[in-house]
């Protein structure tokens, strides 16, 4: 851009690396550890209750009731003091990755993106994040709540 004439250039900080987000990388062995037949439903951030973790969790219970866990894979990546409550949920389709990053968190993402599932992204107290930024630079579709708290 500065070559074509651009001023007031500066590097955004809050950018995302693309080396790491790329639809051109590889998903790793997530999709065999998860399993190869299942549809993968991937919420990726800090587990806790400002997130909105408890409407996913009433959302999952609905969708096993109606059959649905025999084919859908619910995977939660992160760590958070939701966690245990999670762990206890009592739904074998709900899988927790723990604490990811790099480019671990980068195959997750983008195992979703090679396969044309969806993401979850719902948070009580705000409606962004940097995870959106990540799911969208590696075109994603986001499935986020339009409910956030005003401060």
């Amino acid at each position: 851009m500065k070559e074509q004439g651009y001023t007031h250039l500066d590097i955004w900080s809050r950018g995302v690396d693309t080396s790491l987000y790329s639809p051109d990388k590889g998903t790793g062995s997530w999709r065999k550890q998860f399993g190869e037949d299942k549809f993968i439903c991937l919420y990726v951030g800090r587990l806790s209750f400002e997130k909105g973790l408890d409407i996913y969790l009433d959302a999952i219970r609905k969708w096993n009731h109606t059959g649905g866990e025999k084919n859908t894979v619910f995977l939660f990546a992160g760590d958070g003091p939701y966690r245990e409550y999670l762990e206890n949920c009592g739904m074998d389709n709900v899988k927790l990755t723990g604490f990811v990053r790099g480019e671990m968190l980068a195959q997750l993402v983008l195992l979703r993106r090679k396969l044309s599932e969806g993401a979850l992204k719902t948070a009580k107290l705000r409606s962004w994040s940097g995870v959106m930024d990540d799911l969208m630079n590696s075109y994603e579709e986001v499935l986020a709540s339009l409910w956030a708290k005003q401060a």
